[in-house]
């Protein structure tokens, strides 16, 4: 019977480690929400039979007790906030990266060759199967890269700390060949990393090959080797920096240095980046702090491209502190590891890793991989009453991003049809919609369009908790115009101009304005100001807005 035991909980923990691993795959699939469902499901199954099969007891560590408490604190600041409805999805992920985290460690640990293995494998599968997926498709690489990740350069994050990983597991593997095979990977990683033109993903890779030594690598002549990779390195990156190239993550990080001065101990709340960011852009526009460089720079800014200031902004120096422990105390239990978690350290400061799905999702199965000593465990009993706490949780958290899901698939299925139909279901669903920002604004113009203008300010009222840009405030502008709301329209138009000050559409929109209102003085400024403007791109639209505002200006002097 013992010996039964013991062979369906080392099966129940293989299973569990391989499940783990292959739903970072997932990610290449766009999986459907039952799947999600099934998955969770499974896990959740799985890990009741393992808790009860083994009699394992839960373990407290300080990275847990650590967790909680900014866990806590996230979920204090949304809730004074008052937004705790449209953060809910947010807040139910972050849970459920801390149960999977604090799970999976019990399991990975016991088997860390197995789990190395395993995890190796899965991004070579990877790698393997969007390397078929962007040779057979005729479509760019971009759209098909872009499908999975948020842009190229996440993309090229992505595979230079997948390569410093498969770097630091592979020794679990034994065979003959095995450092040429780490010098091939670290080139092919390279070649990647080179086509695709990411300067952050290089400084990862120069940062492990300074760090480690090229420790994983035993070659005689592994200093000719190392040298000879930071030589190509850094004459690569000297050929991708060009003058300005970096001027505008600069310019963000200045302007998010103003959030972070006026919001230092608590930060603006968790997730509200997007939303506080272009308020202060513009307040740089109106009060003149702004260059006519980084008028060319100011764009619809999302994301600072620098996590710890992120971090800051949104948790402040509370949150941030809370951050840097979490990560000191991996650091410190972990040191072989330590060249890996500072090359994730300096990916952090260059770009926002943590907001990648994907990305986030392989550091947890990475940090499972990691040993931390345990302060206390539960008896068996209260393991047991936890662990039915967690997968309550789970499923229920499952259930809501399950409709989430489901509703947003819908509803834009709905979108020829009538827009009652459409704010009907949207009314219905509120509570799973109420923070998709793409479909709010889709919503928004969906009723512009068809003149149910007191619906579309509706939508657009909705996304100013979650989100702001130019685009949102010309769209109030010209649903307030069609109101005939003229005071309201032109202070959005204003707005959108300076969120944004080098969009051509936005100055050429309010010169419409003023001069259908007769407000010819006024139109006759920003025709000069449009004449007078540097195009961030060039194209034929601006040239054409252009030659309108010069053969106005033109009318004016004849009369």
């Amino acid at each position: 019977m013992k010996v039964l035991n013991d062979s369906i909980i080392l099966l129940v923990e293989k299973l569990l480690i391989i499940f783990s691993f292959v739903y970072l795959m997932t990610f290449l699939f766009y999986m459907p929400a039952y799947l999600n469902y099934v998955y969770i499901l499974s896990l959740t199954i799985l890990y009741s039979i393992y808790f009860y099969v083994s009699k394992i007891k839960l373990e407290i560590s300080f990275i847990t007790i650590l967790s909680i408490v900014l866990l806590g604190y996230i979920y204090i600041a949304v809730v004074c906030a008052d937004q705790l409805e449209c953060k809910r999805y947010k807040l139910y992920t972050l849970v459920s990266l801390f149960i999977l985290l604090q799970l999976n460690s019990l399991i990975f640990r016991k088997h860390y060759k197995f789990a190395s293995k395993v995890f190796i494998l899965t991004i070579l599968l990877f790698y393997l199967f969007l390397s078929i997926k962007i040779i057979v498709s005729k479509s760019s690489i971009f759209f098909i890269i872009e499908q999975y990740f948020d842009n190229i350069g996440i993309f090229a994050i992505f595979i230079s700390l997948s390569t410093v990983i498969i770097l630091y597991r592979i020794k679990e593997f034994r065979f003959k060949y095995i450092n040429w095979m780490c010098v091939l990977i670290l080139l092919a990683s390279s070649i990647c990393v080179l086509l695709l033109k990411s300067r952050t993903a290089f400084i990862v890779l120069v940062s492990f090959l300074v760090f480690s030594k090229m420790k994983c690598i035993r070659l005689k002549k592994n200093k000719i080797v190392l040298m000879c990779f930071i030589g190509l390195f850094v004459l690569i990156l000297a050929a991708f920096i060009k003058q300005n190239s970096s001027l505008g993550r600069l310019f963000i990080w200045k302007t998010s240095s103003y959030i972070v001065k006026d919001n230092l101990i608590f930060g603006i709340g968790y997730n509200n980046f997007a939303a506080v960011y272009p308020i202060y852009q513009a307040t740089m526009y109106q009060t003149g702090k702004m260059s006519s460089k980084d008028m060319l720079l100011a764009d619809n800014t999302k994301v600072a491209l620098n996590e710890y200031i992120q971090i800051m902004a949104e948790l402040g120096l509370v949150g941030l502190i809370l951050f840097i422990l979490f990560i000191a105390v991996y650091i410190h239990y972990n040191k072989e590891n330590t060249c890996l978690y500072w090359c994730i350290c300096i990916a952090m400061f260059f770009s926002y890793i943590l907001h990648s799905a994907i990305i986030c999702y392989m550091l947890i199965l990475q940090l499972s991989l990691s040993s931390i000593p345990p302060i206390f465990k539960f008896d068996q009993i209260k393991s047991i009453i936890i662990l039915f706490v967690l997968i309550c949780f789970s499923l229920y958290s499952l259930d809501f991003c399950f409709h989430k899901i489901n509703s947003t698939k819908v509803i834009q299925l709905l979108f020829t049809q009538s827009p009652d139909k459409l704010n009907t279901f949207y009314d219905i669903n509120e509570r799973y919609l109420c923070d998709n920002t793409k479909i709010l604004f889709k919503l928004a113009e969906y009723n512009y369009e068809h003149n149910c203008i007191d619906k579309s300010l509706f939508f657009l009222y909705r996304l100013d908790d979650l989100i702001k840009n130019n685009e949102l405030e010309l769209l109030k502008g010209k649903c307030y115009v069609k109101n005939k709301c003229f005071d309201l329209a032109e202070r959005h138009l204003l707005l959108s101009i300076a969120i944004c000050p080098n969009r051509f559409v936005n100055r050429y929109e309010l010169f419409n304005f003023y001069k259908n209102i007769n407000m010819d003085s006024k139109a006759t400024v920003i025709a000069k100001d449009i004449c007078e403007m540097k195009e961030k791109v060039p194209s034929i639209h601006t040239l054409v807005i252009k030659k309108e505002m010069f053969n106005y200006l033109d009318s004016k002097i004849v009369r």
